[in-house]
């Protein structure tokens, strides 16, 4: 399965199975029959974090949003060759762990990192490679809701009782469509030989399709107040330049809290905020990027655009105080190929290769 078809998956499988988390806001369902292996934390691993790691083993985990977790889900294996490498050890001797979630954002990486240790995970390193989502998603989501900027991407939708009418009719429209998704897949797994499962299939998809259909009409939808519940203190802005030095101080702060954690825990941390293609001057486009991989009038794009340099400022910051940060924004610079694989933020192949190799080369250093 290449990036592209695993994207998708992951994208159909985690509009109806996301669920409320007390510590992280939300994650996966673990029983909920997965298309792919999860953890008892809903986290895409094959073995539970807290399992004891292999003596003589480097384990290294990985935090941020999704671009983080398909770095490795799907090319682990290039990831785990580049730190062997550096490391000049055998590259099944590299566990890695993915503590990445699609959507998360700052602060939910510091409390899963906390949470983590708590219950007795042991890494050797941390890696957290994120930044987009931090400026990407609260402009065109939970800031158009009112919404508190620390809180969970989309809070509004996962927290009840809504306050009025209308809101509790479109979750209730939305629950509806994510257990008609939960019953068909079930049947697809009672019948995987039936003549019918063509027909369930196609049901299932459109169930899907209208869940987001619905959860898009809502996100952008104006309803009366919100609830303390559902919008915290719901901070308003002056304007574009406060919000995004705001976002900048929480993910700036939040790394640096990271790194206190993990030293005293005698583990080594590293930040990398990841590359954007919203950022001006980053990239040359090739043909394919520039006509299918950036999208002038996508959501994110405002946030992505105008936040990022408030982030590299952030993590300049960072590296001046000592805390182990690398700044990838211009990773893809003199690249001449292809590297993004769609309108959002996700890398191909190249693009991963190339981010696994600065990830390595800057953990090397750190150790050396």
């Amino acid at each position: 399965m290449d990036e592209t078809e695993y994207i998708a998956k992951y994208i159909e499988y985690f509009t109806p199975h996301h669920v409320l988390h007390p510590y992280l806001g939300f994650s996966l369902d673990p029983t909920s029959a997965p298309p792919f292996p999860l953890d008892e934390f809903g986290f895409l691993n094959e073995a539970s974090p807290l399992s004891p790691p292999v003596p003589g083993n480097l384990r290294v985990a990985v935090t941020g949003g999704s671009v983080a977790m398909f770095l490795v889900v799907t090319y682990g294996d290039i990831l785990r060759k580049e730190i062997a490498s550096r490391f000049a050890r055998p590259a099944q001797s590299i566990e890695l762990v993915s503590l990445a979630h699609g959507g998360f954002k700052q602060p939910q990486q510091l409390m899963l990192l906390n949470l983590m240790l708590a219950l007795g995970s042991k890494f050797d390193f941390v890696v957290n490679l994120d930044g987009f989502n931090e400026v990407a998603l609260h402009p065109c989501e939970n800031g158009l809701k009112g919404v508190d900027l620390t809180y969970p991407r989309q809070w509004y939708f996962v927290v009840e009782p809504f306050k009025s009418a209308e809101e509790r009719l479109f979750a209730a429209r939305i629950q509806e469509q994510k257990e008609r998704t939960k019953a068909l897949e079930e049947k697809l797994e009672r019948g995987k030989f039936s003549v019918l499962k063509p027909f369930i299939e196609m049901l299932k998809n459109a169930a899907v399709k209208k869940t987001m259909h619905l959860e898009d009409q809502f996100r952008t939808a104006t309803f009366p107040d919100l609830s303390y519940q559902t919008k915290g203190r719901g901070r308003t802005y002056q304007n574009d330049e406060e919000m995004f030095s705001q976002l900048a101080r929480i993910w700036r702060t939040s790394s640096a809290l990271m790194n206190s954690v993990c030293r005293g825990n005698g583990i080594t941390y590293h930040h990398f905020l990841q590359p954007n293609q919203y950022f001006e001057g980053t990239k040359t486009f090739t043909l394919e990027e520039r006509t299918l991989l950036y999208q002038p009038d996508h959501p994110y794009r405002f946030g992505a655009e105008k936040g990022h340099a408030y982030l590299v400022q952030a993590c300049a910051e960072l590296a001046a105080s000592g805390v182990p940060a690398t700044n990838l924004s211009m990773v893809f610079r003199d690249v001449a190929e292809t590297t993004y694989v769609d309108s959002c933020c996700h890398l191909n192949e190249l693009g991963n290769r190339i981010v696994s190799a600065a990830i390595a080369s800057a953990l090397a250093q750190k150790s050396g």
